[in-house]
């Protein structure tokens, strides 16, 4: 079996120590380097020894398990493995009976395994300070409990490294409280697995501040329900990239809420696809602004049907033929063209 390891292994600095995250359990392998060079780092295991090479790759792993987990044996199929590393100089830390987790501070924190963060209680995450979470680690929050996420605040999700939010789980983001994830920001959420994003329901989206919305990438947009779409606001909705609006299937265009469409900025409907544009309703259509009317394509004109094109309001038809050339307005369909004069 050949397996890849995270780039991220070939610069730890020799006192590092890597943790091997398997698949999505918590099982973990020590691996250090007393022997660093550039292109190898040993890893040992009770089923032997893997080293690996400047590609990357390992060979093909010897029987037996990790401990804390069963290693696949499938020749040929290979797997991402995870690394947390506890940064040089950092010593692991854990955490002693009866410890006031208000005290933690940043460097215990960097030194906690990710498998501890799985007994984190709520009343002991609550108690953790934005200082500290701010060195939290992808691998160390996707291991806490979402009851244990519930108990975060406002205050320190916005104090916690972006980078980390890459580890929230759709579990997790579910557990949220909405209020507390009005305070998070575009940064931080740009950085959500697009998975994770099928955890939010209309009550956080409709917490989450319009500035926010503006990090979601095009590589996310496409992950949110029908139901959180018809939650996002004009005020939200006008917050996408042009990018990240373009890459939303046309079948959900038609949850996005009327007064939301009534939001929409000129760049953003000039990057839709005509396949979009012909997704909205009625009612959407009715809706769009005459000021962004210059922005529509020829393109997106020509998908509408003649009684979709006439829905559109008078000042709005008016600016939009207006926008048009000479040779655009001849090419568009004739029902259409007819449509927009009317």
């Amino acid at each position: 079996m050949t397996t890849h390891f995270a780039k991220k292994l070939f610069v730890l600095a020799t006192a590092s120590t890597t943790v091997f995250v398997l698949n999505t359990s918590s099982a973990q392998a020590t691996c250090s380097n007393p022997a660093y060079n550039s292109s190898a780092i040993t890893c040992l295991t009770n089923g032997g020894t893997w080293t690996s090479d400047s590609s990357s790759t390992l060979p093909s792993i010897p029987g037996g398990t990790i401990p804390g987990g069963s290693i696949p044996n499938v020749p040929g199929v290979p797997f991402t493995i995870p690394t947390f590393t506890i940064p040089a100089g950092v010593p692991n830390f854990t955490i002693p009976p009866g410890f006031n987790f208000g005290s933690l501070n940043p460097t215990q924190l960097q030194g906690m395994l990710p498998a501890q963060f799985a007994g984190i209680t709520p009343d002991q995450l609550k108690k953790f300070t934005p200082s500290a979470l701010a060195e939290l680690d992808p691998n160390q929050l996707k291991n806490l409990a979402p009851k244990a996420i519930a108990a975060l605040s406002g205050t320190q999700l916005k104090g916690m490294n972006p980078e980390a939010f890459a580890g929230f789980t759709a579990d997790q983001l579910k557990k949220i409280d909405p209020a507390a994830l009005a305070k998070v920001t575009g940064t931080q959420i740009g950085n959500l697995d697009p998975a994770a994003l099928a955890g939010l329901a209309t009550t956080h989206i409709k917490k989450l501040a319009p500035n926010a919305l503006a990090g979601i990438t095009p590589e996310q947009i496409d992950s949110f329900s029908k139901k959180a779409l018809a939650a996002l606001s004009g005020t939200q909705l006008a917050k996408l990239t042009p990018a990240a609006l373009a890459e939303l299937d046309p079948a959900k265009i038609a949850s996005l809420a009327t007064s939301a469409i009534a939001g929409l900025k000129d760049a953003q409907v000039a990057e839709m696809d005509p396949a979009q544009f012909a997704a909205l309703t009625l009612n959407q259509l009715k809706a769009l602004k005459p000021g962004i009317a210059d922005a529509v394509t020829p393109e997106q004109l020509a998908v509408l049907s003649s009684k979709e094109a006439k829905t559109l309001t008078a000042a709005f038809r008016k600016a939009a033929l207006k926008a048009l050339t000479d040779v655009e307005e001849a090419a568009l369909p004739a029902a259409v063209l007819k449509a927009l004069k009317g």
